[in-house]
């Protein structure tokens, strides 16, 4: 019975700590115009997009441009310019693989703030039209605008977001299953006994 216990945590443990390393490339470019979005879900994402700050925030960011546009900090039919920032909330952390971002209103300010939870881990401020970056870790939540206390007031737009983080396998989550099955069936045969 002890040997079973064993053998039934051992492939719990085994189960839980297989993860998948998953990937995701948000290429808002190719996405039609005027797309609201309120998540990556669509692309099997763990991304969810919200707009903050002052400016039009009512509604879901949108796409703008379609074939060549990206996803900005204002809502389909908002105002321009606006000052809202774009924020990007992932249900867990991940690594930014690449992000590209520009200035529609081409006065060559941008400013994206990584954080994960409180913490800001990265920060990047360009005086140029556009820019992009990468290999960034641990992060929860991007906030985009030009500029982060609601000093900006043009249509800011990231192109790509790739990212990845570690997902459960499937099959480890079946046999972690069955292994609480089995633990479960032998203490309730144990309190029967």
């Amino acid at each position: 019975m002890r040997k079973v216990l064993l053998a039934t945590a051992a492939v719990i443990t085994f189960a839980a700590s297989v993860a998948k390393a998953t990937t995701i490339d948000d290429n808002f470019g190719l996405l039609p115009g005027n797309t609201s979005l309120t998540s990556d879900a669509y692309n099997g994402g763990i991304a969810t997009f919200t707009l903050e700050g002052a400016g039009d925030t009512a509604g879901a960011p949108t796409t703008v441009r379609g074939g060549g546009g990206g996803l900005t900090n204002t809502r389909h039919g908002g105002s321009y310019p606006t000052a809202s920032r774009l924020v990007i909330d992932f249900s867990s952390a991940v690594s930014v693989d690449y992000i590209s971002y520009w200035d529609v209103g081409y006065n060559g300010r941008n400013y994206l703030a990584f954080f994960n939870g409180a913490t800001q881990v990265a920060f990047d401020s360009t005086s140029s039209n556009s820019g992009s970056d990468s290999g960034i870790a641990d992060v929860t939540e991007i906030i985009y605008n030009n500029g982060m206390d609601n000093g900006g007031n043009w249509w800011q737009e990231i192109g790509d977001l790739k990212y990845s983080y570690e997902a459960p396998e499937p099959a480890s989550v079946a046999l972690m299953g069955a292994g609480l099955f089995a633990f479960g069936a032998i203490r309730r045969r144990r309190k029967a006994a």
